[in-house]
């Protein structure tokens, strides 16, 4: 699960290689010694509210890990929310009993635990340790304070604005594809053709499959190609800009017509006819059994869920075999302007630091290094001297040499030294690095090459979302519900409708339904959200 999150979580900013020259606005890079480090013989406990999530055992098998133990004297008890985390987290708060460090979502969880006085403020801390302002920026700093403009959240997997990710695409199964001549995929024509004719020879498999959540998650794929410079963030928020207001997504022409090619694609047999009720266990098995011709998924780079299932096909049958493929769009659509992907820069869910933490000054010293240059090398590549050369950097924190052993070893063996514990990754780092030794030397990991060509290119910024549900306990929140819930039957009921006549009433019709709910009242709230999270950014 952990690596799922941080594979789709982690982004790029393509540097080309004068890029990474020495030259105006480099990074210098920050290394402590471990004798010097301030945070030396640091303990504290880090609480992860999470119901998924188990507790790990700190430096049980991670070499990074074991190597800061016996360099720094780390010591970190990690706990977990023993499948509960509102109760484990309302009861801290009510009993004003908290560990050292709690991990968790931007959401009224964490403005609970500020207005509580339990989250103590960083921005003391930003300058003596630079890591966090250095790599993020003020502009996203920014969008990570409290309504008070304190700094209470020290991210996970945020990344400067500009700063691209995202791993949803197409993949193509290879053996189909062979056996019907390697016709063209590029326009959304192409892909019906295709899907006909996958029907036609190979009845017993799925034409075209979408995973899991289609209104949040493959919705993203597929809307990306009716126009140019469409933001797949906005499809799945049901919202579209248009100007400055904010309309129903059902009032977007490009959605519109995705929702009736959609329909057609269902009423004719060729998408996955469990569309909204397929699991993630269902897809495994149908990859697993080479039952997929064409997918659209928010995540092609799922290692349990896709690479996984496909690398046991190949194994039996090396005739088969799902490849990433370039987004299918409209005839008339600049293929540079489709995207598919959208990133959120303020990243996936932060850390706070307690009021009961003994030495909150020690554990912030560590969190910044972790979140710096040589932290996120220990724990992406394990202990220095293995995989990268330490100590000798360029401008921007990377290593000048890696490792023969890194240039032999195989994509399983690198991986293998990812941390979990890396719960407040740096993805300018991590994958700017990926991109750097490319440049550099010509050599990446076939997933890096996969989501170079495939999916970074094909994403744009959607930062500017944040914040744009409202707490569910307050008035506007409980708009929020019903006017989702109405979504939640709206897009079903136009893609399952039997001809496209009934399906373009039922755009209509729910349109209406949406109106009279009340929708006008909280789009203008999310405007109110959005129009200030721009002027923060400096967008427009």
């Amino acid at each position: 699960m952990m690596k799922k999150v941080l594979f789709v979580l982690a982004g790029l900013l393509i540097l080309t290689l004068a890029g990474c020259k020495k030259d105006g606005g480099s990074v210098e890079s920050v290394s402590v010694s471990g004798s010097n480090a301030v945070f030396q013989n640091l303990s504290f406990t880090w609480y992860k509210n999470y119901d998924w999530y188990s507790a790990e055992q700190w430096a049980n098998e991670k070499g990074g890990e074991k190597w800061i133990k016996s360099t720094y004297g780390v010591n970190i008890q990690f706990r977990d929310s023993g499948g509960a985390p509102d109760q484990r987290l309302a009861t801290m708060i009510l009993d004003d009993e908290f560990p050292d460090v709690i991990s968790l979502e931007r959401d009224a969880n964490l403005l609970n635990l500020i207005e509580a006085g339990a989250a103590l403020p960083l921005d003391g801390y930003l300058e003596k340790y630079p890591n966090l302002k250095k790599y993020l920026g003020d502009g996203i700093l920014n969008m990570l304070r409290a309504p008070d403009g304190k700094l209470y959240s020290f991210p996970n997997w945020a990344a400067p604005l500009g700063q691209l990710s995202g791993n949803a695409g197409w993949l193509l199964q290879k053996k189909y594809h062979d056996a019907l001549g390697n016709p063209p995929l590029v326009t959304y024509d192409d892909l019906y053709k295709y899907l006909t004719a996958l029907k036609s020879q190979y009845p017993r498999i799925v034409p075209l499959e979408v995973g899991r959540d289609f209104q949040s998650e493959a919705v993203r794929v597929l809307y990306g190609g009716f126009g140019a410079d469409l933001n797949p963030a906005y499809a799945v928020s049901n919202i579209y800009r248009d100007g400055n207001t904010l309309k129903s997504i059902l009032e977007d022409v490009h959605y519109r017509e995705m929702l009736l090619f959609i329909n057609k694609l269902y009423r004719e047999r060729l998408i996955t006819q469990d569309l909204f009720t397929v699991t993630d266990d269902i897809l495994k098995e149908r990859i697993r059994n080479g039952l997929v011709g064409i997918a659209c998924l928010s995540d092609i780079f799922d290692t349990d869920g896709v690479l996984v299932p496909d690398m046991e096909l190949k194994a039996e049958d090396a005739s088969f075999g799902l490849y990433p493929m370039d987004p299918v769009h409209l005839a008339v659509v600049p293929p540079e302007s489709v995207f598919t992907n959208f990133t959120n820069c303020g990243g996936w869910n932060v850390s706070v630091i307690t009021k009961n933490a003994k030495d909150p000054e020690k554990i912030f010293a560590f969190l910044d290094w972790m979140f710096g240059n040589e932290g996120q090398l220990v724990l992406v590549y394990g202990e220095p001297g293995k995989y990268f050369i330490p100590g000798d950097y360029n401008d921007f924190g990377y290593p000048v040499k890696m490792t023969d052993a890194f240039f032999s070893a195989s994509n399983e063996e690198i991986d293998s030294e990812w941390s979990e514990t890396n719960w407040v990754g740096n993805t300018a780092f991590v994958d700017n690095m990926a991109k750097y030794i490319y440049d550099a030397t010509g050599y990446a990991q076939q997933l890096k090459l996969d989501q170079f060509n495939y999916t970074w290119n094909h994403s744009t910024d959607a930062t500017e979302l944040t914040g744009i549900i409202p707490p569910l306990n307050e008035d506007m929140g409980v708009l929020y519900q019903y006017i989702d819930g109405i979504y939640q039957q709206a897009i079903p009921a136009i893609i399952t409708a039997s001809s496209e006549a009934r399906a373009r009433a039922a755009i209509d019709q729910y349109l209406s339904e949406l109106k009279s709910a009340g929708l006008d009242r909280l789009l203008a709230w999310q405007w109110g959200i959005i129009s200030a999270n721009l002027a923060k950014l400096g967008k427009r």
